[in-house]
């Protein structure tokens, strides 16, 4: 508007030059000079989009006047308040976004009296969580979980957000995967000894020593059995060498033995054992006349207090540690299990009401099966804990 006052006041000064002899020189009237200088304020920037973390900027303000500013949004905050003509830092800092979505706020720089006006745009990027790779589990992973020598299972919660291996370089720690993690299963100890082992479950494409969250070792202490295979111990009257230690407890088998038939009647005694010769003990003990009727039976029970006729799948169990267990009776005066060459064993698990599973340890073949009345060899066992 002001240039356009100009421009009209000297179109009619022109005009009047011309009016007395109709003549023009060519020159025009002398206008007033404005010498008054125009704020001027420049900004480096005037946008830009910074980080969703607490973080501090600057940015360079160049000017021909003093300025001031201030910004619209708390979270825009320790802006430089003022400055001089030249070129100055405007310093400010930005604080963290809390929200899930970006944010924009404003520097404004003015002149003195307000009249020139600049603004710097911010825009905040939105908070976003950092991923950080993890795997947790819900035991103990800075100490030794202990077990005793039975051993038995641990189960394991795995929350995780990475895929993840599990590894043990342990044959007596094996584990199972399940819809919530793993089962770890802890062999029974019959090494006659402690021991120790781990369980890691990890993520090899991530350093452990960059993230400890991606590596968790689950370590198992687990103590030796009372005895050890072979000993040679004394229960409840009797005297047996151990054969077997498990998470069903340690079993002893007798050191000597006796020769009977099994029973001398043919009655199914409908026994639902599989493993554990002391059920079918009861129920014949439950029989009138049993001592009499069963003589396997009675060996057994007179040979010790709660000692029984074994069970086909107890006799096996000795098939495992047979040359130990052969070679500890010899040493120390009794009858190998072994011999004579066809050293029959009778089982307490039935096949009919005249039928009954017997063992030969000389020989590799299975399925044998006698009728109740024939003689064959008797060795009582004890299971204790």
């Amino acid at each position: 508007m002001k240039r356009f006052l100009l421009l009209l006041g000297a179109m009619i000064a022109l005009a009047t030059a011309c009016m007395p002899d109709g003549s023009y020189n060519g020159e025009l009237p002398e206008q007033p000079e404005n010498n008054q200088q125009q704020d001027e304020i420049t900004l480096m920037v005037e946008a830009s989009t910074v980080p969703n973390f607490e973080s501090e900027w600057f940015i360079t303000v160049t000017s021909n006047c003093n300025w001031k500013a201030s910004a619209d949004e708390k979270w825009i905050t320790n802006v430089t308040k003022s400055g001089s003509a030249g070129t100055n830092k405007l310093e400010f800092k930005i604080l963290d976004n809390p929200n899930t979505y970006k944010r924009e706020g404003h520097i404004i720089v003015t002149n003195s009296s307000g009249s020139v006006r600049k603004t710097l745009t911010l825009i905040q990027d939105a908070y976003a969580e950092e991923f950080v790779p993890s795997i947790e589990v819900d035991v103990d992973t800075n100490n030794y979980i202990g077990y005793e020598y039975k051993g038995g299972e641990l189960r394991v919660t795995i929350t995780a957000n990475i895929d993840y291996i599990v590894e043990s370089p342990c044959d007596w720690l094996t584990y199972t995967e399940t819809a919530s993690g793993i089962t770890i299963s802890i062999a029974a100890n019959d090494t006659g000894e402690g021991r120790l082992g781990n369980i890691m479950i990890w993520n090899p494409e991530y350093s452990q020593y960059q993230y400890e969250s991606t590596s968790k070792v689950i370590s198992i202490r687990q103590n030796p059995a009372p005895y050890k295979i072979g000993d040679i111990v004394t229960k409840n009257g009797g005297k047996g060498i151990v054969f077997h230690i498990g998470s069903d407890g340690i079993k002893i088998i007798s050191v000597t033995e006796g020769e009977c038939i099994w029973s001398t009647e043919n009655r199914h005694i409908n026994t639902t054992e599989t493993h554990y010769g002391a059920e079918t003990m009861a129920k014949v003990k439950a029989i009138s006349d049993w001592a009499t009727k069963y003589p396997a039976f009675k060996w057994c029970a007179d040979y010790g207090t709660d000692w029984y006729l074994p069970s086909l799948y107890e006799l096996n169990l000795i098939k495992i540690p047979l040359k130990d267990i052969d070679a500890v009776l010899s040493e120390n005066g009794y009858p190998k299990l072994t011999e004579p060459s066809y050293h029959e064993h009778w089982s307490s698990s039935e096949v009919a009401e005249n039928i009954v599973h017997y063992i030969v340890y000389s020989s590799n073949t299975g399925g044998h099966m006698a009728d109740k009345n024939e003689k064959k060899f008797v060795r009582a066992v004890y299971t204790f804990e």
